[in-house]
């Protein structure tokens, strides 16, 4: 059983976004990864398609 990741990270775009992609993807070869994140304008729309499919994403809404 792989342990478990959770990364909270603030809306994803710009930085946070390249930085996030690429430490999912390379520990989710060895943990469970899951991201709690955010959306804003400059997030790509296609965004979930540059994770691994084994990293878990949770989208938190701000209302």
């Amino acid at each position: 059983m792989k342990k478990k990741l959770l990364f909270i990270v603030e809306a994803m775009g710009g930085g946070v976004f390249t930085y996030i992609v690429d430490l999912a993807n390379e520990l989710a070869k060895s943990y469970d990864v899951y991201i709690a994140y955010g959306i804003r304008k400059q997030t790509p729309p296609d965004y979930k398609e540059y994770f691994d499919k084994n990293v878990h994403l949770i989208e938190v809404k701000n209302w």
